[in-house]
């Protein structure tokens, strides 16, 4: 890590170690890092990362001491991180964050996408089964594989496209590896799919979902499989990106969110090293 122009031992510091633990890759693909210091005492941290998966995004986290906010120190080691980059930059925070958001806009930063999490009873939802669907069993079937990556491909080119250097099946063993296939289901014709993990005994995860099927078809096949689920979970948790026109269909189901949601910003730079 570099502040300055030279290397900084920047994960030895507990505070440093706490804006980690919100960054959404490995330490080894931070890109670099600045400090802000009065009278030798670190007060501000800011880091520049790339994502391996979604590498044209430069993703940035800022920390400053609570003394030291509303001072200029945020603006000034934003400014030098973007000394850094040639992309866009990417920063995402939760919307009740008001000092946060205010940040970023002032800095010319815009929202692009919003991510809404729900914890849902579903024995609340009325619910009744509509079409006839299938478990993948012990498997995802090929085709509808084919058409997950498609949809998580197009969901996210307007934000955070994905690199074109991963292949689909390095794609499939991340983005995959906790899924529980006996309860994903698709419809017949493998036109709609759903792909959920089980977390626990009673709770039931949503990850992705998906298809062709037109809106009044794909309502009647989400209400099927949550009726499935219904007969076996107590609890439904999905989280809802506001740019997945399929998955925004879940909220006719468990409703508008009002927690605050997680947001994405960003903001074009033509800056280089």
């Amino acid at each position: 890590m570099k502040s300055g122009g030279k290397m900084y031992d920047f994960f030895e510091n507990l505070r440093h170690q706490t804006i980690l633990s919100f960054v959404p890759f490995q330490q080894e693909h931070l890109l670099y890092a600045v400090t802000a210091k009065e009278q030798e005492k670190v007060i501000g941290t800011g880091v520049i990362g790339r994502n391996p998966y979604h590498p044209y995004c430069d993703e940035i986290f800022i920390f400053v001491e609570n003394a030291h906010r509303r001072k200029g120190v945020g603006t000034s080691l934003l400014k030098r991180l973007e000394k850094y980059s040639s992309q866009t930059l990417k920063c995402s925070v939760y919307s009740d964050e008001d000092v946060a958001v205010s940040f970023l806009q002032k800095n010319g930063f815009k929202r692009r996408r919003q991510c809404f999490e729900y914890d849902t009873s579903l024995a609340l939802l009325c619910l009744s089964p509509k079409v006839d669907i299938v478990s993948c069993g012990s498997a995802i079937p090929a085709i509808l594989l084919e058409q997950l990556y498609i949809d998580y491909s197009k969901n996210h080119e307007q934000v955070s496209p994905m690199s074109n250097l991963i292949t689909k099946q390095d794609w499939y063993d991340v983005f995959l590896k906790d899924v529980t296939t006996h309860y994903c289901y698709y419809t017949l014709d493998t036109s709609a799919y759903v792909i959920a993990e089980q977390v626990d005994e009673k709770t039931i995860a949503i990850c992705y979902i998906g298809g062709t099927l037109s809106k009044p078809d794909m309502l009647d096949f989400i209400e099927t499989v949550l009726y499935t689920y219904q007969q076996t979970f107590d609890v439904l948790f999905v989280e809802i990106d506001s740019t997945d026109m399929r998955a925004l269909l879940l909220q006719q189901f468990v409703g508008y969110s009002t927690q605050p949601s997680y947001d994405a910003y960003l903001k074009n730079t033509k800056n280089k090293v």
